[in-house]
């Protein structure tokens, strides 16, 4: 039995849990470790809590999401076979706070261009991009993030001071925990969402209508992350062929 390690603030660690498990055909003889209350999510893959009282030596391997150490530096001294998953991370500010340091991996899935050094026997790029889901356009805008409050209200005045500068009516609907979000992504008008992994990546194929505001957080680099985005979306619009 294979272990996923996916603990972590929100949803994405859980989601990205699933994509990573599916994407390998390890989903059926795997377990998720996970603080989100969403098995959902999991799409039908066991779910544990630290709470439970992990042993980690009765699993075959582990497979650590995001925080090589541990989202608190608890596994470094966990000794056994230990695959990463690896996506932006503030590398400084996650080793001093929590003592953390760079274990040499069997195996790293490079899931997006990371900005930390990795210790690793090999690596794979895994492209956890799913396929579209074609809907017919409605005229809301869509508001999906599964944070505090405050920050859903955040997003919220962001989309209504779009829709003022481009003088635009236009309802908007919100998705806090909402899954599957795809339906939901293809059928509003615009989006706007924070710079998540996840959120950016289930956004990629509606990248035009997309409004990401990068929100801080104590160790994911959503900035990077949307300066990326932005970059890719000029680069596209330069070599754009003429109407």
């Amino acid at each position: 039995m294979i272990l996923y390690y996916a603990v972590g603030g929100g949803l994405g660690h859980l989601a990205r849990a699933r994509r990573v498990l599916t994407k390998l055909g390890l989903s059926g003889r795997a377990a998720i470790l996970t603080t989100a209350g969403a098995p959902e999510l999991a799409g039908g893959i066991p779910t544990l809590h630290p709470s439970d009282g992990i042993d980690y030596a009765s699993f075959e391997r582990l497979i650590v999401d995001a925080f090589p150490s541990g989202l608190l530096g608890e596994l470094k001294d966990v000794d056994m076979p230990m695959d990463y998953v690896a996506r932006l991370l503030k590398w400084s500010d996650y080793a001093a706070a929590t003592g953390a340091v760079m274990r040499r991996f069997e195996t790293t899935y490079v899931v997006e261009p990371v900005t930390h050094a990795i210790d690793s026997e090999s690596f794979v790029d895994l492209d956890l991009r799913e396929s579209p889901v074609e809907a017919e356009p409605e005229d809301f805008w869509l508001v999906a993030h599964s944070g505090e409050e405050a920050e859903v209200q955040q997003l919220v005045r962001y989309a209504r001071e779009l829709q003022e500068v481009e003088g635009i009516v236009a309802p908007i609907e919100v998705a806090r925990r909402t899954f599957p979000l795809a339906p939901l992504l293809a059928r509003a008008a615009r989006i706007v969402s924070a710079a998540g992994f996840n959120l950016m990546l289930e956004t990629e194929p509606f990248r035009e209508k997309h409004h990401p505001l990068p929100l801080p957080r104590r160790f994911d680099d959503q900035f990077t992350r949307a300066a990326r985005r932005r970059g890719a979306s000029a680069q596209a619009a330069v070599h754009l062929p003429p109407a």
